[in-house]
């Protein structure tokens, strides 16, 4: 975006002498991006907390029970092949709150 010389205190460019065009951020792209970077890699959230995937995966193996907590989360959810990448709706759902909540109810569990 540089090149268009756009920047968070002017998030858009001129065309002509009075068109402004907005710049957006893509939101079905930040959440695969995000997704697929949680896959490779943890994340730190401050000196004392950290985000891993492995955490989707222990819930992933735990929640067979009869009350499953995360009923929706199938093996595509955790172990996407190339294409299930690229799946808004999945990445979506590994993302979202009741996912957490399920994990963090598994968390008082243990």
């Amino acid at each position: 975006m540089t090149t268009l010389g756009v920047t968070p205190e002017q998030p858009y460019f001129t065309v002509g002498s009075s068109h402004k065009v907005y710049v957006m951020y893509d939101m079905p792209h930040l959440v695969k991006n995000i997704r697929n970077n949680l896959l490779r890699y943890d994340f730190v959230l401050d000196s004392s907390e950290t985000v891993s995937f492995d955490h989707i995966l222990e819930l992933f193996r735990l929640d067979g029970s009869m009350l499953r907590l995360a009923p929706k989360l199938t093996k595509q959810h955790v172990d996407p092949q190339v294409f299930k990448r690229m799946n808004v709706r999945l990445a979506a759902q590994v993302l979202s709150h009741s996912l957490g909540t399920a994990i963090h109810s598994f968390s008082f569990r243990t």
